[in-house]
Order: structure tokens, then sequence, then C-alpha cells
């Protein structure tokens, strides 16, 4: 609360404008999705914690009691959740700049190279050509889930960020998912030749999903186009991801 009451009036409707689910249009929270229905939840409980255990001379009780302050207090935590950066810092411009699993551009710390080098400092730099009128995106996953495969994208996706991803990437063959092919390449006792596991000539054939939800269900081949839905294989396919976003 002292943090967005220091803000200027300027500064705090910049900050209120920034995405939150719309728990004030929606109250019933019929219209927001599952991860928005979690996270709306959460917030309302730290509300109510709040409002319990804060002094009464606080400023955060203060702001409370006053009109319409349960209702901006609610909307700065889903606001927080939804738009901050490492460090829980909010951006004025860099907080407004929406995800894509295939970013052209990423946040770089200004101050990396001074003595302070406490993150404070944020510039977006292009890691892709621009063309003007193109909107400029960015990852929320950092670098190491960016390149992962769409299970394991999308549910931190969800977890943190509260929202299922619907950009192009996601929407394509997830190739990061790809497994040498089960029809073209069959497995013996689910290992694989050597020579497919490592694939030094380039000659092994690979299937992937369909998009990145389809991936913990079905890989079809890109070169034959058999499907396989085989639950031990496509499971054991989940947890290689699970563990690789876990690094």
């Amino acid at each position: 609360a002292g943090g967005l009451l220091s803000l200027d009036e300027g500064g705090r409707e910049r900050f209120l404008a920034l995405y939150r689910p719309d728990f004030k249009n929606a109250p019933s929270t019929k219209l927001l999705s599952d991860e928005e229905r979690a996270i709306v939840s959460v917030a309302k409980e730290a509300l109510t914690f709040c409002k319990g255990r804060s002094r009464p001379d606080s400023t955060l009780r203060k702001f409370l009691t006053t009109e319409g302050g349960e209702e901006e207090c609610l909307s700065a935590m889903l606001i927080w959740s939804c738009n901050s950066f490492g460090g829980g810092r909010v951006y004025d411009t860099i907080s407004r700049v929406n995800h894509s699993c295939d970013p052209n551009a990423a946040v770089k710390d200004t101050d990396a190279d001074t003595d302070a080098n406490d993150g404070t400092g944020q510039s977006l730099v292009a890691v892709a050509p621009i063309s003007p009128g193109t909107e400029i995106t960015i990852s929320y996953l950092g670098p190491r889930l960016t390149y992962s495969g769409g299970p394991a994208r999308l549910a931190r996706l969800r977890r943190t960020k509260h929202f299922s991803c619907a950009c192009p990437r996601c929407l394509s063959p997830d190739l990061a998912s790809s497994v040498p092919c089960p029809s073209c390449h069959p497995r013996t006792n689910r290992r694989l030749d050597e020579e497919v596991m490592y694939d030094d000539d380039g000659a092994v054939e690979y299937a992937c999903p369909k998009d990145a939800r389809s991936a913990t269900r079905c890989v079809r081949g890109r070169e034959c186009g058999e499907a396989c839905t085989d639950a031990g294989l496509m499971g054991l396919c989940n947890r290689i991801g699970e563990k690789c976003a876990g690094r």
C-alpha cells in the first residue's frame, strides 16, 4: 500500500491500468479462466489476512478503510502477480509487453556493468528483426524454459502468470517436444538403437505433437504421418521434459 500511495496521480493510474484478472466485472468469476479464478481466490484470502492482522494505526489499515481501498489493494496484488519481474519489480513500460514463446525481444539489466547491479534497471533489446508495425513480445519464461517443450512452458505460465498461452508457437507443431518417430524407429524394450539415439548422420525421422497442448497425448511422425498415443512413451517424454525444465 505504501508503494502505491507514494506514486503521483498519473503514476497510480498507469499502474492500475496494467493487466489483471477482471474480478470487478466478473464477480461470479464465471467469465474467468481456471488460472485467473485461482489467483483471484488467493488475492482475496491475502486481503482478508491484511484486514485482520494489520494494526489499526498502520498505513495499510487506513488505506483499506478508505472508499475503494479494498478494491484497489486487491487490484494491486493481482497486478503485481501478473506483471512483476525478478525481485518483484513492476515497470511502467516493460510490464506492458505481451508474452510469446517465440519472442522478438528480451529484457536486459541495464546496470549489469555497474557496481549497483541490483536489477533495478531494465531495457528492451531486439533478439530478431522487427518490422515496423510488428508487435514487440518477450518471453515471461526466462531463457531456460523458453526453449523447452510445450507442456513445461504451458504449466509454468499457468502457475506463475495465470494464463494459457496461445501464441503462434504454441499453436504450431511442437518441435521442442520431438522424439525419434516410434513408427520409423521401433524401440526394443523401449530402448533406441545407438545410431538413432545419437543421430550422428542426421538420418533420424522425428515425431512431434501437433501443438503444445497435445504434447502430453500424441505425437505424429513428420515423415510417415503415423500417430503414437502409447501412454508409456508419452509419460517418458513428459518426465524428460519436466527434468529438463527443472534444471
